[in-house]
């Protein structure tokens, strides 16, 4: 059998029958296209190789329950993205939080060092922006580290309001730092290590 001439979903339900062929022409078709994404946020090729692999083994490992993936590619790229955040996110939590204290080196670079404190002003900007409430929420998760049901009763809504405040705050910081030409790295750091 030609693996090469099948389309995803062929693949797929091959992959379902443990098809170790079918895995190898998805790793083949992919796994470029994966490297590139992680490495344009990692910008470490090793820790993009990594993020490959784990993407794939993740694959591997739930095949047996893909039969619910109707496009293949579109399930891949969000996979990889999750995984590439949870690797930021792992890279940045063994590093001070506090701005004021040692931050990953790669952004005290001389070069990164004037876009970083562009990004937290841009950020704080963002922030200022942000109805009353939205602010307050957020500035409680970020600011006080509380949590969901603490900011709640501190502002004497409910948890899910709270979770609903939070999440619009990081939407709109978001989109706000995005259009604002921060970059993707500046970006995640700043939503995951916001003190």
């Amino acid at each position: 059998m030609n693996f090469s001439n099948l389309d995803d979903i062929e693949l797929l339900q091959l992959l379902q029958q443990d098809s170790e062929e079918a895995f190898a022409e998805l790793y083949n078709r992919y796994w470029k296209r994966i490297y590139t994404q992680a490495l344009s946020y990692t910008k470490c090729a090793e820790a993009a190789q990594d993020i490959v692999q784990d993407v794939f083994l993740k694959i591997w490992i739930n095949r047996k329950n893909l039969h619910h993936v109707r496009e293949f590619k579109p399930y891949l790229l969000v996979t990889a993205r999750n995984l590439i955040i949870s690797s930021l996110r792992n890279r940045i939590l063994h590093v001070a939080l506090d701005p004021e204290e040692q931050i990953a080196e790669e952004m005290l670079l001389p070069e990164r060092q004037l876009s970083y404190k562009q990004s937290v002003g841009l950020l704080h900007k963002a922030i200022n922006l942000l109805p009353p409430q939205q602010q307050k929420a957020y500035n409680l998760s970020r600011n006080e580290r509380l949590r969901y049901d603490d900011i709640a009763r501190e502002m004497g809504i409910s948890p899910l309001t709270v979770r609903t405040h939070i999440s619009k705050a990081l939407d709109f910081i978001r989109k706000y730092l995005t259009n604002n030409d921060v970059s993707p790295v500046f970006l995640i750091f700043l939503l995951l290590c916001r003190k």
